[in-house]
């Protein structure tokens, strides 16, 4: 017989413009007595937009991960219009081929 665990907490994590705002909002709104783990950098359990840092977790049985991944074009195209943390490409072209100018360098912030 299999032993049911009890979700005390959600760790969203997904790539910019991919909705983990979006559904951190819907669970929220519809789910009671559950802790969303922090999403910004110095949350506590790494940031919602970086590598998925598992040893940062001390209650792994009792807590749910969800990997956002959008679908390509539109995610593309949304990071495209919207970008975060580096400098817009003059066109989209340019944005596909080139390599990203960063604008932010913090070392505890893997962009």
């Amino acid at each position: 017989m299999s032993e049911h665990k009890i979700i005390k907490n959600i760790k969203i994590l997904g790539e910019r413009n991919s909705g983990t705002n979006f559904l951190t909002s819907l669970i929220k709104k519809n789910i009671k007595d559950i802790n969303i783990f922090s999403f910004y950098y110095k949350g506590g359990t790494g940031w919602k937009h970086g590598f998925p840092r598992i040893e940062l977790f001390n209650e792994l049985d009792s807590t749910l991960f969800i990997f956002i991944i959008r679908d390509l074009d539109n995610w593309i195209k949304s990071m495209y219009f919207n970008p975060y943390h580096y400098q817009k490409p003059d066109n989209i072209e340019e944005f596909l081929t080139e390599k990203i100018k960063i604008n932010e360098k913090r070392e505890e912030h893997d962009v």
